[in-house]
């Protein structure tokens, strides 16, 4: 039923009702940087305050902490916004702007800047940091902590929102190997420009000092373009520009560059299930912007490539326990563990070596699989015929998310309440296979492999086809029932929609809630890489769709409760957490801590360095909300 006519006729939905809110992707505008460096300073009265604060020293800074702002009026507000407007573009800034975070999180940024090149968002950043403004990085606003919007009231100073949406080049460096990222880069692009694992040493980024001045620091390690740190009227912008144009360039890593591009370790590492977590957010190791979490404002960075393989299947296997999906899983990783003890256990070894591990593992329960089928069927089937990478499906989210911004009762839920109702009107999603399995089993895993020159996905679909015979024998002799069942999809269109079907589990999450009512809570934590048990709840939920990227044992939990349990919610929560860091977790892991979680001191110290004035992002991760955080010690 979900024909060529019905996606035309959203699509141009899309274009007609989306037109203002596609602004953000428009061609952007190049502005010299001698023109911006003019609004570094353009304020004498602040010029002079900033002269001030670096010759008074501390007494001068602790009145600064103590005094409010003086850009908390309306006039005031009008002031900046016309600066903003100078730099990034009239088109570019809003004003009193209502924002919604993905999940949860509501408030009015007084003001909302588009940049479209990097310049113009280190200026803009200038701007705002001597206006002693509050600042939220924003992105695709998919945040599910409540870090990409406004929330609540902050204290006296205005709330700035700089989206960097429109920051999306690209670029190769050597040859293909690693890629150069504007900071607006979404995961869809990513994908296509095939970026590895996303940690890194080598960034550009601008921090704001306790002066209010922006120092950059640059450890892009490119050949030509300077690494170090400077302020970014003295030789800061020049940098910076050099960044600036790199579609269709080139780039070669600096000779002498030592740092990483990626966690050249992490995969080998995956493949021994001890007590180790994989990876979490609260992880201070590495350099000062990782992990930052909004408190510096990062414009580029470099990235290892990954290859793609010669050849790809993927298979759908269902289990009857959490037990077993974790017995097959140790039993697949043994395959690498054997590579590793030939080498003699080393980690780091020959780029020939094969790496024996599947291309991906990810982990659905019953709840997770029931309901993506039952409420999402209408969003599969146009994200399969548009193709997950589809700027008209960016348009469609956008007219998606334009709608819940309206200002009537109800506005959030009803698109996601006509999606669900009208689900039932299309095909099922899954192959006949997938369906008989989804019927006999609760727990699934979907199991991409590839071939990546040593015929790696042969060995290791031998290795899971022999765990499922020899679990099933075993469930026979015992009188039981089948153990495990297996299904590999028959062509790369079928594994692409197994893909998007666990891709939408979060979102049908929130249909299926919105259609009920459920008060929702949605948590994502790292389990030890050894744990297979999941974290028991304090009181019966409605639903659990519990799905993890199981390698890695990091784990997102969407819990549907009882309208009723809205007033004792934060509780539930608070003993979630408890519970999992009981067995050893640490959450959040994957999504940042936001406005929802509580960081730990040596977490929270790193930020207080990063950012002493606490231009950005007032509140992250229970820190105060106050300039200098002011009534803290």
């Amino acid at each position: 039923m979900c024909n060529c006519a019905t996606l035309v006729v959203a699509l141009v939905l899309a274009v007609v009702f989306c037109k203002d809110s596609t602004n953000a992707f428009a061609k952007p505008r190049r502005l010299p940087a001698a023109f911006l460096l003019r609004h570094l300073n353009h304020d004498g009265r602040k010029r002079h305050l900033k002269t001030e604060v670096r010759t008074a020293g501390p007494s001068l800074l602790h009145a600064l902490s103590t005094a409010p702002s003086p850009l908390s009026t309306k006039a005031s507000q009008s002031l900046l916004a016309n600066e903003l407007r100078g730099i990034v573009g009239a088109d570019s800034v809003e004003e009193n702007v209502q924002m919604r975070g993905y999940r949860g999180g509501k408030g009015t940024a007084d003001i909302l800047s588009k940049p479209s090149t990097l310049t113009e968002a280190a200026v803009a950043l200038s701007a705002c940091a001597k206006a002693g403004v509050a600042v939220l990085l924003q992105g695709a606003n998919t945040g599910l902590t409540g870090g990409s919007v406004p929330n609540g009231e902050t204290d006296e100073r205005m709330r700035v929102v700089l989206n960097l949406r429109r920051l999306s080049e690209s670029a190769q460096v050597d040859g293909g190997q690693r890629v150069l990222c504007h900071a607006g880069m979404g995961i869809t692009s990513l994908a296509k420009v095939r970026k590895g694992p996303a940690f890194t040493e080598r960034a550009l980024y601008c921090a704001v000092e306790s002066d209010f001045t922006v120092r950059v620091v640059n450890s892009l390690g490119i050949e030509g373009i300077p690494d170090g740190e400077w302020q970014l009227e003295e030789g800061g912008l020049e940098v910076i520009e050099k960044v600036e144009d790199i579609a269709g360039r080139s780039f070669q890593t600096d000779p002498g560059c030592r740092l990483l591009a990626s966690d050249t370790t992490y995969g080998r590492r995956l493949a021994h299930l001890d007590g180790e977590l994989s990876r979490y957010n609260a992880d201070t190791r590495g350099p000062r912007f990782s992990r930052s979490e909004g408190k510096v404002l990062i414009l580029a960075s470099v990235h290892d490539t990954f290859p793609e393989p010669l050849s790809a299947r993927t298979l759908w296997v269902s289990v009857d326990s959490l037990s077993r999906a974790h017995a097959l899983k140790d039993h697949l990783l043994g395959a690498e563990r054997a590579v590793q003890k030939k080498s003699g256990g080393r980690l780091k070894m020959p780029k020939e070596t094969p790496l024996l591990l599947p291309s991906s593992i990810e982990y659905m329960n019953a709840d997770t699989v029931d309901t993506t089928d039952e409420v999402a069927r209408f969003s599969l089937q146009v994200i399969n015929q548009l193709g997950l990478y589809n700027d008209a499906l960016r348009q469609l989210f956008g007219v998606k998310a334009w709608f819940e911004s309206l200002p009537f009762p109800g506005a959030l839920q009803l698109p996601n309440k006509i999606l669900s109702f009208i689900s039932p009107l299309f095909p099922p999603p899954l192959a006949s296979e997938v369906e008989d399995l989804r019927k006999s089993f609760s727990h699934h895993l979907l199991i991409d492999l590839g071939d990546y020159g040593h015929k790696e996905d042969e060995q290791l679909q031998d290795r899971i086809l022999s765990f499922v015979e020899e679990e099933n024998a075993k469930a026979e002799e015992e009188g039981r029932g089948p153990a495990a069942g297996i299904y590999e999809s028959v062509s790369s269109d079928e594994s692409k929609q197994l893909a998007i079907f666990r891709f939408v589990a979060a979102a049908a999450f929130q249909m299926w809630a919105d259609v009920q009512g459920a008060c929702t809570l949605s948590l994502d934590y790292a389990l030890p890489k050894n744990e297979e048990a999941e974290p028991p709840l304090p009181v019966k939920a409605l639903r659990r769709l519990r799905y993890a990227h199981y390698g890695c044992n990091v784990v997102h939990d969407d819990i549907a409760f009882p309208a009723s349990a809205e007033k004792d919610i934060k509780k539930i929560k608070a003993e979630i957490r408890k519970t999992v860091e009981e067995m050893g977790g640490r959450l959040p892991s994957e999504h940042g801590h936001g406005t929802e979680y509580e960081a730990p001191p040596d977490t929270q110290a790193r930020w207080r360095d990063l950012d002493p004035t606490n231009t950005f992002l007032p509140g992250l991760g229970g820190l105060p909300k106050t300039p200098f955080y002011r009534g803290t010690a």
